[in-house]
């Protein structure tokens, strides 16, 4: 099972999907104002639900992209 980061060092790209990330499927990553988080090809977003939750965040998306510094 790979963690994201380990992932990206251990091969040089960022993991497909949830499943190459080494992280449940979307689908069962849930919270009280989450519906699924996907992880594709180094980007991170959570899907807001679409019932239940302020209507700033209905259905909104919320993503997180990962980045590789070089350092010389």
């Amino acid at each position: 099972m790979h963690k994201t980061p380990e992932y990206y060092l251990n091969h040089g790209t960022w993991p497909e999907d949830n499943t190459s990330a080494g992280v449940a499927s979307a689908s069962k990553i849930i919270g009280k104002y989450v519906q699924k988080v996907e992880v594709a090809k180094g980007v991170v977003t959570a899907t807001m639900k679409s019932d239940g939750v302020n209507k700033e965040i209905k259905g909104k998306k919320l993503s997180l992209w990962a980045g590789v510094k070089t350092v010389r």
